[in-house]
């Protein structure tokens, strides 16, 4: 297949009411823009952060009825609701063991020589993903890291690319579209700063 774009869901938010957490994503398909999903932390094994399960500490709870919405805020709305009645007891629901979440490997960073900007070539189990980041002022992107890893009060490193996956098949070919797409971004109009 080689090199190809895909668009990447816009983002999501993640509700939390006593163990359980609710996950509600923007995503492309037009039938189901927003899809929500559900999980309950076992006892003692709360993660502080938003949605990170794992076989040993969480259970994915299925609702078939609460699993999509039009928009985000009926998304909101409808995980809010849902998890008010987990936790209250009054639904009873299936769940499943939870699943570890995938992470690539980063096996090439790949920097522009004028400016600011890395490629980073990731390995997943099946395939390459390129993505890129930029130094720019604070706002112009999806910063890397929350809070901003940067000590500059103005400017941050920041997720050019946070639409869009560009996959390939091979690590040669995520090399060569790394190096296209560091060519197209130095030459953008975004404000990312030279070396």
């Amino acid at each position: 297949m080689g090199i190809r774009k895909e668009i990447r869901s816009a983002g999501s938010h993640v509700l939390t009411n006593g163990d359980y957490r609710a996950r509600v994503t923007l995503s492309e398909h037009v039938d189901m823009p927003v899809t929500i999903s559900y999980l309950r932390y076992l006892p003692g094994k709360r993660s502080r952060l938003g949605w990170h399960p794992s076989p040993e500490n969480a259970v994915f709870v299925i609702v078939p009825e609460a699993s999509s919405a039009p928009n985000l805020a009926t998304g909101r709305e409808l995980a809010a609701a849902t998890l008010a009645r987990l936790v209250s007891g009054s639904f009873v629901a299936e769940e499943r063991p939870g699943e570890e979440s995938l992470r690539p490997e980063v096996v090439r960073e790949i920097d522009h020589p004028v400016k600011l900007l890395r490629a980073l070539v990731l390995r997943w189990p099946d395939e390459f993903e390129v993505r890129m980041i930029g130094y720019l002022p604070n706002g112009y992107a999806m910063p890397v890291s929350s809070p901003s890893i940067s000590n500059d009060p103005d400017n941050e490193w920041g997720r050019l690319d946070a639409l869009e996956r560009i996959l390939a098949d091979s690590e040669e070919e995520a090399v060569l579209a790394a190096h296209e797409e560091l060519d197209l971004w130095a030459k953008s109009d975004l404000p990312i700063k030279d070396r």
